[in-house]
């Protein structure tokens, strides 16, 4: 019974995390780590989930449980730098980072962690001119700084946020997270109408897409 109710739980984590209902996904991993509390993975998708949803302490302690467990995992060290760059603390974030990076230096996630980390600390020509890298050798990487993007955008760094999403929407015109980060930020730049522009798109091409439909109803509301 208990192996039936892990597997349903850990499916419907996935599942949440994968249509970006947050809520549920932590909900779900909250759930499936209380049964099992030795697998990095599960700590990395529980912090995802807390760290999406606000809940900053249990992000943090997620992100440094699956540390724990595997001290070189590039989600776990992306993750906490995040919650470290959400909470203001950007020296911090630069130094885990570096630590791990000086033992994976090719690691993508790292490096993208990195990026956040040098946005953080105030080295924004050295994190734009990482990200300009890091995307034209590692496309596939537009996810992770898009993630960033939103991270530094809710810590009301918007020209910041706004040239690593643009910068991702120029690789790919048809990345509709993309399209909707950069109009987050023309909003927040107070460009309205630009910004609004692009959320509409993006709902016209994908109506189901949470983070624009909530942007957009904030700017309507």
């Amino acid at each position: 019974m208990k192996s039936g109710y892990l597997v349903r739980s850990y499916r419907q984590a996935l599942e949440a995390l994968a249509s970006g209902d947050h809520e549920q996904a932590f909900l779900s991993f909250e759930r499936v780590i209380e049964f099992k509390n030795d697998d990095a993975g599960l700590w990395v998708g529980l912090g995802w989930s807390a760290l999406e949803t606000c809940r900053y302490d249990r992000a943090r302690e997620a992100f440094e449980k699956a540390r724990g467990l595997d001290p070189d995992h590039g989600l776990a060290c992306q993750g906490l730098v995040l919650v470290h760059l959400r909470e203001e603390k950007f020296i911090k974030a630069l130094e885990i980072v570096d630590e791990v990076l000086s033992r994976a230096p090719g690691d993508l996630e790292l490096r993208i962690a990195k990026i956040a980390a040098l946005m953080g600390v105030g080295r924004r020509r050295a994190g734009s001119r990482l990200a300009r890298l890091v995307l034209a050798a590692e496309p596939e990487a537009r996810p992770g700084v898009l993630q960033i993007a939103r991270s530094l955008l809710d810590s009301g760094w918007s020209q910041e946020a706004y040239d690593l999403s643009r910068r991702c929407l120029r690789l790919d015109p048809q990345d509709d997270d993309a399209r909707a980060v950069t109009g987050a930020c023309l909003v927040s730049q107070g460009k309205v109408e630009e910004g609004v522009n692009l959320l509409v798109a993006t709902l016209d091409r994908e109506p189901g897409h949470l983070y624009a439909r909530a942007v957009l109803a904030r700017v309507t509301s």
